[in-house]
């Protein structure tokens, strides 16, 4: 399938659960067990892609699907690029960019309006930090929010043989 994150990342969580196939695993979890009774743990792929969010943490299913459903958001905005629109600045700008962290809401969008710049750019976060008037550091805090996203800038620079940015 040929999907970008702005098909969907603006779905709502049943509209998302629906395009993903969910399957439920045991794993070690809280409350001094060594095994879980139940099969808590949640695991979401995105079907026509190669994307996945697994989540075990709490004894509750319906905690575990939440937390993995807001995993596969920013695995979405980290592995699926879109075109980069004239209004990309003050998108970023409209989401509140400097002062939103990873459990915000908006944060998966914020990350794939960056990658998608970032891709179209060698994965340079010096030209995006020009192009938003902020410096390559202000960039790469915005990332490194999240370690996941963090993790997927380093991989894509080395993929595209480029060494990772000093701060």
């Amino acid at each position: 399938m040929n999907r970008n994150w702005r098909d969907l990342l603006p779905l709502d969580d049943s509209q998302l659960l629906k395009l993903c196939k969910m399957s439920t695993l045991r794993r070690p979890g809280p409350g001094g067990q060594k095994k879980n009774v139940t099969d808590s743990a949640v695991r979401l792929r995105l079907t026509g892609e190669n994307i996945e969010a697994t989540a075990g943490e709490s004894r509750s299913q319906h905690t575990n699907r939440a937390n993995a459903l807001n995993r596969m958001r920013l695995e979405i905005a980290l592995r699926l690029r879109a075109t980069i629109e004239d209004d990309f600045i003050s998108n970023l700008e409209s989401l509140d960019y400097m002062t939103s962290n990873a459990k915000n809401k908006d944060y998966p969008e914020i990350i794939a309006l960056i990658f998608d710049y970032l891709a179209e750019n060698n994965w340079d976060p010096r030209l995006l930090g020009k192009e938003m008037n902020i410096g390559q550091k202000a960039v790469l805090k915005i990332i490194e929010k999240d370690r996941r996203a963090i993790r997927a800038l380093t991989e894509a620079k080395q993929t595209s043989s480029l060494r990772h940015s000093r701060k």
